[in-house]
C-alpha cells in the first residue's frame, strides 16, 4: 500500500471536481485509467516509483469525480472521450511544467485524443500500454447496441477487477459508444516526442497489432511487447511498467 505525508501523497479536486491524487514529488508524470477502471489501477505501479509526482486522476463516473445528472445534458456529451481529452488537457495546463503522459487502455485513447485536439503543448513525453489508435470491430470488448445491454456487458466483466474499484457502469456504455469508432491515427503522425509503447503479447482486448500500428506512425516509438502477458499489464506485471518508466525519468535521459 502507498503511504505518504499530506506533502507527498495528497488527494484532491483539480478545479472543474475532477478528482485527482498526487503522489511522491519529482517531475511530474498524469496517468489515465482505461475505460472500467480508476486511478487505483495504476496503484502497483506508482508504489515502485522515485523522482516522479504521479497525478492520478479519476475521468467522469469513477471516484469522487462528477456523475452525470437528469437535466444536465446528455450523458453521450458527458462521458465522451472528447470531454475527457479536454479535461485532461486543462489539468496538464494547471500543473505549469511539461509533464509525461502516461495511458492505459482507453487511457491511450485519451492521450491521442489529448495530442489530436491540443496538439504537445506542456507534454514531453507519452507512454502508452495496451491501447489503440483504432478498435477494429473484431476485437470490440463490448457487443451491445445500446445502453441497457453495454451497462450489463459491464457489471459481466467485474471480475477482471479483481475486487478494484470500478467505473459505473452508464460511464463505460457512453465512453464506449464515444470511442467504438474513433480513428485516432491521423494524428500519431503529428507527434514528435519519445513514446514508449508496452503492450502485452497476449491481449485479446487490444490487439498486440495494434500497439505495433502506433509504433509504426510514431517516428519517435519505442515499443517493448511483453510475451506471457495480456491486456492488464498495471496489474499482472507493474515491476516491468515500473521499470521502464523510472528508466525515462527525464533526468536520467539527459
Amino acid at each position: 500500500m502507498i503511504t505518504g505525508t499530506e506533502s507527498s501523497e495528497c488527494k484532491r479536486m483539480i478545479p472543474y471536481e475532477l478528482e485527482t491524487r498526487h503522489i511522491g514529488a519529482g517531475k511530474p508524470l498524469v496517468a489515465i485509467h482505461g475505460i472500467q477502471s480508476t486511478m487505483d489501477c495504476w496503484l502497483p505501479v506508482v508504489e515502485k516509483l522515485h523522482g516522479w509526482q504521479t497525478v492520478l486522476v479519476n475521468l467522469p463516473g469513477r471516484g469522487n469525480s462528477p456523475r452525470w445528472k437528469a437535466g444536465t445534458g446528455s450523458p453521450s456529451d458527458f462521458y465522451n472521450l472528447d470531454r475527457y481529452a479536454d479535461l485532461v488537457h486543462e489539468l496538464i495546463t494547471s500543473i505549469g511544467s511539461p509533464v509525461s503522459l502516461a495511458g492505459w487502455s482507453m487511457g491511450v485513447s485519451v492521450a491521442l485524443n489529448i495530442v489530436k485536439r491540443h496538439g504537445l503543448a506542456n507534454i514531453e513525453q507519452l507512454f502508452l500500454f495496451s491501447g489503440v489508435a483504432r478498435m477494429p470491430e473484431e476485437a470490440w470488448p463490448f457487443h451491445s447496441s445500446d445502453v441497457q445491454g453495454l451497462c450489463r456487458e459491464a457489471d459481466n466483466r467485474l471480475q477482471n477487477f479483481h475486487a478494484m474499484p470500478v467505473a459505473d457502469s452508464i460511464a463505460v456504455a457512453y465512453s464506449w459508444l464515444s470511442m467504438r469508432n474513433m480513428d485516432l491515427r491521423p494524428a500519431l503522425g503529428e507527434i514528435d516526442c519519445p513514446v514508449t509503447i508496452i503492450h502485452g503479447v497476449d491481449d485479446r482486448e487490444c490487439p498486440l497489432a495494434q500497439g505495433k500500428e502506433i509504433a509504426d506512425r510514431i517516428k519517435r516509438a519505442v515499443m517493448v511487447p511483453v510475451e506471457g502477458v495480456g491486456h492488464y499489464v498495471l496489474r499482472d506485471i507493474p515491476g516491468t511498467i515500473a521499470d521502464v518508466v523510472q528508466s525515462r525519468l527525464p533526468a536520467a535521459m539527459e
